[in-house]
């Protein structure tokens, strides 16, 4: 029966202990405001970086520039949409597109495009 005893407030305390851990966890907090500009300025600091190698020729600097300005955008979407933001999305979507098929001129008026969507 002392067994018994012991076991049960055994079982309590490992229960007590992993409530006060699942407790003590912070929750995710949500985009704020400054998360939702650092993306849009990433974004449009990728962009442009995407334009100068297009302007290089180098199709693969194109590609890395124009698809992580494509995932900063897609961030900043998620918290605030807006049509502007959007129709970027859709300019680099297209950049990423055609820097893949070779036409790095194509690629480099689409993220052109996308820069003057984000700046508007």
């Amino acid at each position: 029966m002392r067994r018994i005893m012991q076991a049960a407030a055994l079982v309590g305390v490992v229960a007590v202990c992993a409530a006060r851990g699942a407790y003590a966890q912070e929750p995710q907090q949500p985009m704020t405001q400054a998360t939702q500009d650092d993306h849009l300025t990433e974004t449009v600091k990728q962009t442009q970086a995407a334009i100068e190698a297009g302007h290089t020729g180098q199709a693969n600097l194109v590609i890395e520039h124009a698809q992580e300005a494509l995932t900063h955008a897609q961030a900043a979407e998620r918290e605030r949409p807006s049509p502007n933001l959007e129709a970027a999305i859709k300019n680099l979507k297209e950049a990423v597109r055609q820097s893949k098929s070779g036409k790095v001129d194509v690629a480099m008026k689409a993220a052109q495009a996308a820069l003057q969507k984000l700046q508007a």
